[in-house]
């Protein structure tokens, strides 16, 4: 049996001369990647540069086959760093520490332009630990063109594979994202060159990302995109945000949402679902009286866009491409949605919406979900669900000074939030903007990362650094974090019951969950006491009583 302890998932006991005192951490421990590179990684390839946005619109992926291989991707390394190699930050202990790989070349033939770059790229790994990437490049004449490519090995450039030619025929997509299951691969992307405005389109391989047929590049909404609505704002003026996901079926479901008729230039999102399950196209596309397609998941007013007072964190980062996150449990069964709406008074809040099928269809599953708070305003969501059905929502919060990052659970398929954490937060008062963040309005891009493998949740944001020892100062930095947890219920040991030579101690925690209580003399040593596998949330554990000082905490084992 392997045990993984997930430090934020534990109680302790303490034992002083018969006194009892508790203690617990509800929050996962973040790490700032460029605070844990090597001090070597980061004097050559960090420090000397005046980039300071490392950490913009990351990605994470966990190799299946040994999860202590992680890869996170940002906007780190390109041209405007005078590189043609884009880095990858890689971990081979679970993300205790990092490395700089420069690992994924340019997926142009013969590209000899400085204008290339890598831009905008997701990655995720298939089930047999090949890593992929969906990536958009720019060619000698600054065209852009979504790519996708493989990988077995990391460490050099010169082992990836990118599938013949650029997917789709579009010169101006953007934001490519990257879902795979079942052996198909799904790579999002918007095209901008639509005839209407913006076009929502799928590139699927049914053979693994081998092929990607012309015929299986697809519109998920109304071919075209939505017509520009009078009085309105025309839809290109804000990014579909167009996001994939899939079940271990290879069934494929995306969110996006188009603007329409907008009030005081407030647009009015339309946020839409669709279905991929195995026909020549996606399920649901046919026009709707609003051109747009899909299934409607709600539409409401949305402070979005290139109108700067919309900005998310007082100006500091454009919502340029939409508030939207979607995902999908392992056999398809449910699916979890969040947006972004405004209220009367302004304030952007998220919501979590489930669906599920119902014959053909995709119907709600209850009400939607408020996540964040009435008083300030969420951006950058990001979902993912569990095997054992918890759902995890991540997201940015603003409350005037301070950058929040959220991370809400929900362990009743999203019908309720069991707990919502504050896992770190920064202010940006006296940081040093440098290349990457001079605009001040890009700072952290449109999304955070949140997947989940098995029942463990692995995670990155961007966010301020917070490392200044080491000869490694991140403090003026916006660096990826990274973080992962247990999808199950903290367990609790609550206030102890002496009985003659015994302690009796209350674990609660979830059902049919094996817990292990440990114990420990120093706090550093520890050795199981007992393991409980009983199928109820809670049980009662005899501890023999010494007359030593004695620690007790409880872990998942998995």
């Amino acid at each position: 049996m392997h045990q993984k302890l997930i430090r934020c998932y534990y109680a302790c006991v303490l034992w002083i001369f018969g006194t009892i005192t508790l203690s617990a951490s509800a929050a996962p421990q973040v790490t700032d990647i460029l605070g844990n590179l090597s001090a070597s990684d980061f004097s050559t390839y960090i420090a000397p540069q005046t980039y300071r946005d490392w950490g913009n619109e990351p990605c994470v992926a966990v190799n299946p086959l040994d999860p202590r291989q992680i890869v996170v991707s940002s906007f780190g390394y390109g041209s405007w760093v005078s590189s043609q190699t884009a880095q990858l930050w890689y971990s081979t202990n679970a993300g205790v520490s990092w490395n700089i790989r420069f690992a994924v070349p340019d997926p142009i033939t013969n590209s000899t332009s400085t204008s290339f770059f890598v831009d905008d790229q997701t990655y995720a790994y298939d089930s047999l630990g090949v890593l992929h990437c969906g990536m958009m490049a720019i060619d000698k004449n600054g065209t852009d063109h979504v790519f996708h490519g493989t990988t077995t090995n990391i460490n050099s450039a010169g082992a990836w594979t990118w599938t013949t030619g650029q997917l789709g025929s579009t010169s101006s997509p953007d934001q490519p994202w990257i879902a795979l299951g079942g052996g198909r691969v799904a790579v999002a992307y918007d095209d901008f060159a639509a005839l209407n405005g913006v076009e929502q389109r799928v590139s699927l391989s049914t053979n693994n990302g081998a092929t990607f047929p012309p015929g299986l590049d697809l519109p998920v909404g109304s071919p075209g995109g939505a017509p520009n609505s009078s009085g309105g704002l025309p839809p290109n003026f804000i990014n579909p945000g167009l996001r994939v996901t899939m079940d271990n079926l290879g069934d494929a479901f995306v969110i996006f949402g188009m603007a329409t008729n907008g009030t005081a230039g407030v647009p009015l999102m339309n946020y839409r679902l669709n279905r991929y399950s195995g026909g020549p196209g996606w399920d649901f596309t046919s026009a709707t009286a609003d051109g747009i397609g899909g299934i409607s998941i709600t539409n409401g007013l949305s402070r979005q866009g290139t109108t700067n007072i919309f900005w998310f964190g007082n100006g500091l980062n454009a919502l340029l491409g939409n508030i939207t996150a979607i995902a999908v449990n392992t056999n398809g069964s449910r699916i979890y949605v969040v947006y972004g709406l405004s209220g009367a008074s302004g304030i952007g809040r998220l919501f979590l919406q489930r669906f599920q099928p119902s014959g053909t269809n995709l119907v709600a599953g209850g009400a939607a979900l408020a996540l964040s708070s009435t008083n300030f305003s969420a951006a950058l969501p990001a979902v993912a669900v569990a095997e054992n059905g918890t759902v995890a929502i991540m997201y940015h919060e603003y409350d005037g000074t301070n950058f929040l990052i959220h991370l809400a659970l929900s362990s009743d398929l999203g019908q309720s939030i069991r707990t919502n954490l504050t896992l770190y937060s920064f202010r940006t008062n006296g940081m040093v903007f440098g290349y990457g963040t001079s605009n001040h309005d890009r700072l952290l891009g449109d999304y955070d990362y949140l997947r989940a493998q098995s029942n463990v949740f692995y995670a990155a944001f961007p966010a301020r650094g917070n490392t200044a020892a080491g000869g490694i100062v991140t403090t003026n930095f916006i660096d990826p974090f990274f973080f992962s947890m247990s999808a199950f219920q903290q367990p609790i040991l609550s206030q102890p019951m002496r009985t003659g030579g015994q302690f009796q101690l209350t674990l609660t925690g979830e059902t049919n969950v094996t817990y292990i209580v440990q114990s420990s003399t120093n706090l550093q040593t520890w050795t199981p006491a007992l393991t409980n596998t009983a199928a109820t949330s809670i049980r009662l554990l005899s501890i023999s009583a010494t007359n030593s000082r004695s620690y007790y905490r409880a872990v998942v084992s998995q």
